[in-house]
Parts: C-alpha cells; structure tokens; sequence
C-alpha cells in the first residue's frame, strides 16, 4: 500500500491498459483513483469493481478532445477528491483525418 493517502487520477481509465493501471493502483497500492474516460459504460464498471473490492474510485465522464469540458472535469476532480498526487495519461485522442495521414490509411 505504497499510495495509501494518495490521489491518482487516470485517464482512458475505462478499459485496457488504463483500466489495468487503475486497478492496480486502487487494489494493490491503496490510491483513491479518479477513472476519466469518455466511455461512460466501462468507466462505470471500473469503478464499480475498484468500489466492489473495497477500494476508493470515483468515475468522471469527458472527452479528452473538448478542451473546454477538460477544464470543467479537472475542477470538479479537484472539487471531490483534490489535486492529484499521481497523473497517467493514458487516453489517445486523434481525429480520424490525423489517423489516415499517419497511418497512410
């Protein structure tokens, strides 16, 4: 319980890699974890698990894209749980015209 008084806040939080990464820090380190994703659905199940285990999360619903609505999530995370002592930004954002010119695609 390395985190146990810490704050994290995770984004892209709802599956993969971000969801694994908050689930750890929740369930093995001890943090409260904030889980930010624009999947409503599996950022709710995240933290429904998190929650189900015994530990601390909160979800928070944004799309990383919207920089206004990044603003407005950022102060009520801070609002709720504080400022963070752990960021992972885990989310990718990309429109799709930058997709297909990276990719070639």
């Amino acid at each position: 319980m390395q985190h146990a008084s810490r704050v994290a806040l995770v984004t892209g939080a709802a599956s993969g890699i971000g969801r694994a990464i908050g689930e750890q820090l929740a369930l093995v380190e001890g943090a409260t974890v904030g889980v930010i994703d624009r999947d409503d659905a599996g950022a709710r199940a995240a933290v429904a698990y998190i929650t189900a285990q015994g530990s601390r999360a909160r979800v928070f619903i944004v799309d990383l894209a919207d920089a206004q609505a990044v603003q407005s999530i950022l102060a009520e995370f801070d609002r709720q749980l504080g400022s963070p002592d752990i960021v992972i930004n885990n989310a990718g954002v990309a429109a799709a015209n930058e997709y297909r010119i990276a990719t070639g695609s």
